[in-house]
């Protein structure tokens, strides 16, 4: 009998299991209203779940993904928290522009290259940039991260 209850314990869905089962995605934050003309759409609404916290739905406000073992964010997701990208390097990911959350090393330098970033000196692609990542313009005085609303 006591080997049935072992046995009936370990087939028991984990904790995070049936609050997944009873999340109601796709739909608005409640939190984080659309910010294109009062519009939701698909990718403003919560889509992502946290096994860990068990709890409501979560917003893609600004996912967080990998490239290149860096941190990335897609330049659409930044601008709808009306974060202002401008003069930091693009690349592309997924066939979309995305910017680094930080600076990306110490063999930049050794890049050729005329255009250096401001913050940490990497060498640049675009000759319109300033910046190689987030970090880098947030920390050099004078630069504006936030969208002028």
């Amino acid at each position: 009998m006591k080997e049935m209850g072992r046995l009936d314990a370990e087939r028991q869905p984990p904790a995070w299991f049936h609050p997944l089962l009873a999340t109601t995605f796709f739909e608005p934050c409640p939190k984080h209203p659309a910010t294109t003309g009062g519009r939701w759409t698909r990718t403003s609404g919560c889509n992502l779940f946290c096994a860990d916290c068990s709890g409501d739905a979560l917003c893609t406000g600004a996912c967080v993904r990998r490239s290149s073992c860096h941190n990335v964010v897609k330049v659409a997701d930044l601008e709808r928290l009306q974060l202002n990208v401008r003069f930091v390097q693009t690349y592309v990911y997924n066939n979309e522009a995305a910017v680094f959350l930080n600076k990306r090393g110490v063999s930049g330098k050794e890049k050729p290259g005329q255009i250096r970033c401001e913050g940490c000196n990497w060498g640049l692609m675009d000759p319109e940039c300033r910046f190689c990542s987030l970090r880098c313009k947030v920390r050099t005085p004078g630069s504006d991260l936030f969208l002028d609303l």
